[in-house]
């Protein structure tokens, strides 16, 4: 009877044993998992906040541009235009679309600058736009309030179009700058998920020795 207990209590160490390298093996296994998803999750929240952001900027660049453009074909419009009332919804649609893209600058401004360069290209956007705006303002007035449409032509030509022209690529240079900079966030986070990766296959690494040594201290004992 001895001898049974003894070999009871033996066969209970080697389960205890076994329940224990086991646990430790679930244990490796869920915490190698649960690191390498926090790890992924990690860097998939920060490209998608990085994405966002930058998206919403190029966004709101275009659409500032296109009212720009709008803003032009209707100035252009109004100097061909006889009829009063045409003329005035013309402008009203013109005053309208300069107070959205005046919030527009704002909002990017609001939404954060990250470099000195995206700093420099919007300084450029409100330095070129406020002599062209004064321009264009007064060509028209030699229009409509002076009636004086050769003198408004000749203003549009020498004054106004050049100082349109550098307006236009102050915008385009700087919606060109936000597509650069999805581009390099796109290779960054390239990056982020390759060390991600190998981060993971480290771990992954270390859990199998560390498994392989539970399993032969189990199996020798």
């Amino acid at each position: 009877m001895t001898k049974l207990k003894q070999y009871a209590l033996h066969t209970k160490y080697i389960v205890f044993q076994l329940a224990i390298a086991f646990g430790l093996l679930i244990t490796i296994v869920i915490g190698v998992g649960w690191l390498g998803l926090s790890q992924l999750r990690h860097v998939e929240r920060g490209l998608q906040a990085v994405v966002d952001k930058r998206w919403a900027k190029v966004e709101t660049s275009r659409k500032a541009l296109t009212l720009s453009a709008e803003n032009n074909r209707i100035t252009m419009e109004v100097f061909l235009l006889d009829d009063s009332a045409e003329i005035e919804r013309l402008l009203a649609r013109r005053a309208e679309n300069s107070e959205k893209i005046h919030l527009f600058i704002n909002e990017l401004g609001v939404r954060g600058i990250d470099s000195s360069k995206e700093s420099e290209l919007l300084e450029a956007v409100k330095t070129t736009r406020a002599p062209y705006v004064a321009s264009y303002k007064h060509a028209l007035e030699l229009l409509l309030k002076d009636h004086q449409p050769a003198e408004a032509r000749a203003a549009m030509v020498r004054q106004t179009l050049p100082l349109l022209i550098a307006y236009h690529e102050a915008w385009s240079a700087f919606v060109e700058f936000q597509g650069e900079q999805m581009d390099q966030v796109a290779r960054q986070s390239q990056i982020d998920y390759e060390n991600a990766r190998r981060k993971m296959l480290g771990l992954l690494a270390i859990a199998a020795l560390i498994s392989l040594g539970i399993g032969i201290f189990v199996t020798r004992g």
